[in-house]
C-alpha cells in the first residue's frame, strides 16, 4: 500500500476530524515498532509529531485500520 492509498483509507475512517481541520499538513511515517509489529503507516495531521493533536495507523499491507489516536 501506497501513501496515496493510506491516506485515502485514513481520511475515510476520520471524515469529521478532516472536515474541521481541512488544511492541516499531512505527514506520513512508515513504521515498524512493539505495537504494531508488521510495517503501519502512520498518517498524523500537524506541523510535527510532537504538535500533532490527531493520527491513524494504517496497516502497509493489508490496509486496515489498526488505530486512531488523538493528542
Amino acid at each position: 500500500m501506497d501513501t496515496d492509498e493510506a491516506l485515502k483509507t485514513a481520511i475515510a475512517r476520520s471524515e469529521d476530524y478532516v472536515k474541521k481541520h481541512p488544511n492541516a499538513p499531512v505527514i506520513f511515517l512508515l513504521e515498524q515498532n512493539r505495537r504494531f509489529p508488521d510495517l503501519s503507516w502512520r498518517i498524523l495531521w500537524g506541523d510535527s509529531i510532537a504538535t500533532s493533536d490527531y493520527s491513524v495507523f494504517v496497516d502497509a499491507t493489508s490496509g486496515a485500520i489498526l488505530a486512531k489516536e488523538k493528542g
